[in-house]
């Protein structure tokens, strides 16, 4: 499972954290933080998340399923 590998142990953070964009600070989960804070800075600065599926097609399938108001699209490798 992507949240075993990635300490995804609560979803609803990051479903809570689509009304804190401008408030990422508040995020304070240690092994989340950094993924969480892209992803906020992402949407911050454009609605479409590009994903560069490295190996991380668990991930950009998570990530879809939990932002689902959001296109994600995968790079071309």
């Amino acid at each position: 499972m992507v949240e075993e590998h990635y300490s995804f142990s609560d979803s609803t953070l990051y479903k809570e954290s689509l009304g804190h964009l401008h408030h990422s600070s508040s995020i304070t989960t240690p092994e989340t933080k950094t993924l969480t804070t892209f992803l906020l800075s992402s949407f911050h600065h454009s609605r479409f998340l590009i994903i560069s599926l490295l190996r991380f097609d668990q991930v950009a399938l998570r990530v879809h399923l939990l932002f689902a108001d959001f296109q994600v699209k995968e790079c071309p490798q």
